[in-house]
């Protein structure tokens, strides 16, 4: 029997917490979902499931690249501009992924908002980046947010 996967990025890198304990908490209802390998290939799981349920995690971005079968809990592109490709509760999430139908690639869209609303700075942590701090990138990063105001 054909499950759903669940994805989830790593933890350490200031993911959302709140969501993880949700999930874990309610996971138990589900026979059919399980935690999925972090190192598991997208092409892969689409193979072994109905589809993959992620909370912030880039491979919904990818599901939108490719029209795979993926809902996201929490990615706000996803959220506001691809709504069949992303819901706010498991069960929500759970009926979408068995009921998917859109076949139609969203690339062209989606990485067009992404270059909209990318900037040329990098936001991080400086134990990850160490071009955070440098008073380049922080002038980039002021500029982006000015931009945005």
């Amino acid at each position: 029997m054909k499950k759903i996967a669940i994805i989830m990025e790593d933890m350490r890198l200031g993911g959302p917490q709140k969501q993880l304990i949700y999930l874990l908490n309610q996971i138990k209802n589900y026979a059919n979902v399980y935690f999925a390998p972090i190192n598991s290939s997208m092409n892969d799981l689409h193979d072994k499931t109905y589809g993959i349920l992620t909370v912030t995690g880039t491979i919904g971005l990818e599901s939108v690249f490719s029209s795979k079968n993926c809902i996201s809990l929490a990615h706000p592109i996803l959220a506001s501009n691809f709504p069949q490709y992303s819901a706010n509760t498991i069960d929500s999430a759970v009926i979408k992924l068995m009921n998917f139908n859109d076949r139609i690639s969203h690339g062209e869209e989606l990485l067009s908002l992404l270059v909209e609303n990318s900037f040329s700075g990098t936001i991080g942590e400086p134990f990850y980046s160490r071009n955070a701090l440098n008073k380049k990138n922080i002038k980039k990063v002021a500029d982006a947010i000015i931009k945005c105001s």
